[in-house]
């Protein structure tokens, strides 16, 4: 019908023709092909493809990352990948809505007193810290999470609880009696100034 819509049927020896609905078309004018990809159905097959989604520094739960995978190559024409961010629970670290992370961990109570250094997880892996027995609490700088997208990192909270032993085998024993000694005796630093007066003050009430 070349784009008419109609074509025209002749008679006995072209007398009389007349018109009618072009069979390819049907009457629109635009003749419409089978696609070979998909036989007419209008859904081709899925496109398997592999795509790299960089998470960037801050991001929250349900968070919605947005890729685009134009520049891939790929035969399939394919269009932005959205991602929907969950982020799972921490084996010791819990995250504030602040971007504070706290981290409670238990020490052992004798390293406690010692000012000894133990280790302590972040999002950054395991670092040292030094304890000090008049603190439970420690504030590591920076070692939080980003407090703004693509923000400076937060603070970490450490919180610390010293384990003792419910028993003490023979060996704790004699130490502890060494340390008792070397803390109450006549000997002791004069860090001990208040123990060793009060003890002073208790001989002298008992006559000895």
């Amino acid at each position: 019908c070349h784009g008419s819509g109609a074509v025209r049927n002749s008679t006995w020896f072209g007398w009389v023709s007349r018109s009618s609905e072009c069979e390819a078309c049907h009457g629109g004018g635009i003749a419409r092909q089978t696609c070979a990809a998909c036989s007419g159905s209008g859904q081709a097959e899925p496109a398997e493809y592999e795509v790299s989604a960089r998470i960037p520094a801050g991001v929250r739960n349900d968070d919605l990352l947005r890729v685009d995978c134009r520049r891939l190559k790929s035969k399939a024409r394919l269009g932005d990948l959205k991602i929907r961010i969950e982020i799972q629970d921490h084996q010791f670290l819990r995250l504030d809505d602040d971007g504070t992370i706290r981290c409670a961990m238990p020490v052992d109570g004798f390293a406690w007193i010692g000012n000894r250094q133990v280790d302590v997880p972040t999002v950054d892996g395991v670092h040292g810290l030094w304890l000090d027995r008049d603190r439970l609490v420690y504030r590591l700088k920076g070692r939080g999470f980003p407090i703004e997208r693509r923000g400076r990192p937060g603070d970490q909270l450490v919180t610390i609880d010293p384990i003792f032993p419910n028993t003490l085998n023979t060996d704790q024993q004699i130490l502890l009696d060494q340390l008792i000694a070397s803390t109450s005796g006549s000997d002791a630093s004069d860090g001990d100034e208040r123990l060793r007066s009060w003890n002073q003050m208790l001989r002298q009430r008992r006559g000895t």
